[in-house]
């Protein structure tokens, strides 16, 4: 495993998709701040499936962020 060819390769994949990653965390980290932490755990979910899909090469899509809702109270009691 080479280390560098890693890292190089992570580094360019968020700085290809910087915008998508770094507005999705703020709105997930803003979201789940707004409500005390209720929805920070389907906040961080969202983000955690929309980076995978990053790295999977699938098509991002930022309403991706709010998919994992569905799963709240799982995700509520990861983070609680």
């Amino acid at each position: 495993m080479d280390l560098k060819a890693l890292v190089k390769a992570s580094w360019n994949t968020y700085l290809r998709n910087f915008l998508l990653i770094f507005g999705g965390f703020i709105v997930a980290a803003l979201i789940g701040g707004i409500t005390f932490g209720v929805l920070l755990g389907p906040m961080l979910a969202g983000f955690v499936a929309l980076c995978t899909r990053i790295l999977k090469g699938e098509k991002p899509d930022f309403a991706v962020i709010f998919s994992k809702m569905t799963a709240f109270l799982p995700t509520l009691l990861v983070v609680a």
